[in-house]
């Protein structure tokens, strides 16, 4: 196999390999062959609870000098063991590589595939590197098709990053990044998902390399479960947006709370004038507690960037200005009542300072 790129030889001999494996196929033991054919000095596999009929095929891996074998003597799910051979690794070799190659035993990825990732990162060393597969072939099954499409733009509308990709498990992770990721919840396939998230939110450089799409038997050998590991995923990806909404009712619930407190005690006689002070003093509070709950909690935003402050104010000016105006122009060319209009103006205008805010205001980067 050809290893030499624009006269350079492929440093991997800089990076580690760690495979999670269940029940592992016929082709597996000569796809670790030749990982150590390649060159890699160092691949960790985890053998997550197989059947015993498999104990032979890690007995035979566990003499190659280059590969250590640990063992879940029950199944504990694939973000389980992704995150044991990277804490293993961690505490053994980190000193000794770069990072480490995530990568799918059951043949959904290629040697080739691999060097691409490596190629890659020789160019951004401090970057997370995904492979990209393409689901528009003929051989992807519409489910998997259908559910990488959705999940790709969910992922960008409710997380961000421009992630073509989100399902892969064909990664290379550079050290800067996993002891961050042992931090993270998930033991089953939400991991990655989670990782994904914690990666884009946090401002980290991700770059994407085109690999081969590979379904053998229409993905029948996956232990991925449709429903629940959907269900989990997709929760995680709403979580900011979800996070975001019970702070907004919070900051609501304060704001409405002191106008009345307000309105009912204020001894001014000007009803409008009583009116108006109530309202802003009560907005002044409630989008203070709102801005630190939104930082804070929704988006995880621990830094102490000034601008942002003036920015998340700005855009409650703007969002009010646009607001009124809206309702003012669909009442004056659709006779609606505003009192309908404003709830699905605000309601729209709900989603825009979603993404504003988590695109320009409150980003990790």
């Amino acid at each position: 196999m050809n290893l030499v790129e624009n006269g350079k030889l492929k440093k991997i001999n800089k990076f580690a390999i760690a495979i999670p494996i269940l029940n592992p196929n016929d082709e597996f033991v000569s796809f670790v062959n030749s990982l150590v054919e390649l060159g890699f000095k160092r691949i960790i596999i985890v053998d997550d609870g197989s059947d015993e009929e498999y104990d032979e095929v890690f007995e035979e891996l566990s003499t190659v000098s280059q590969c250590d074998v640990l063992t879940h003597i029950v199944n504990m799910g694939k973000g389980r063991a992704l995150k044991d051979a990277l804490n293993y690794y961690l505490v053994q070799y980190s000193e000794k590589f770069d990072g480490v190659i995530t990568v799918d035993g059951d043949g959904q990825y290629l040697v080739d595939d691999i060097i691409k990732l490596v190629n890659k990162i020789n160019k951004y060393p401090e970057s997370m590197i995904i492979g990209v597969r393409n689901f528009y072939t003929k051989n992807v099954p519409f489910k998997s098709f259908f559910g990488n499409l959705i999940t790709k733009y969910v992922f960008k509308l409710f997380v961000g990053g421009k992630l073509k990709d989100t399902q892969s498990a064909l990664r290379l992770l550079p050290n800067a990044i996993i002891y961050d990721f042992l931090k993270l919840n998930g033991e089953r396939y939400e991991f990655e998902t989670n990782s994904l998230i914690y990666a884009v939110q946090n401002g980290f450089d991700i770059k994407q390399v085109n690999i081969h799409t590979i379904y053998s038997d229409k993905n029948k050998n996956s232990y991925f479960k449709p429903f629940t590991d959907s269900l989990i995923i997709y929760s995680l990806i709403f979580s900011t947006f979800i996070k975001f909404s019970v702070t907004s009712m919070m900051a609501f619930a304060v704001d409405y709370m002191i106008f009345c407190f307000l309105g009912l005690t204020l001894s001014i006689d000007n009803l409008s004038y009583r009116i108006f002070i109530s309202a802003f003093i009560a907005r002044i509070i409630s989008t203070m507690l709102n801005y630190y709950l939104t930082k804070t909690l929704a988006f995880n935003n621990k830094t102490s960037d000034k601008a942002a402050l003036f920015k998340y104010y700005g855009l409650c000016l703007l969002q009010l200005i646009a607001s009124a105006n809206i309702v003012i122009f669909i009442v004056n060319h659709t006779g609606s009542s505003e009192y309908s209009v404003k709830i699905l103006v605000d309601l729209f205008l709900f989603f825009v300072s979603y993404a504003i805010q988590k695109k320009f205001i409150f980003a990790n980067n």
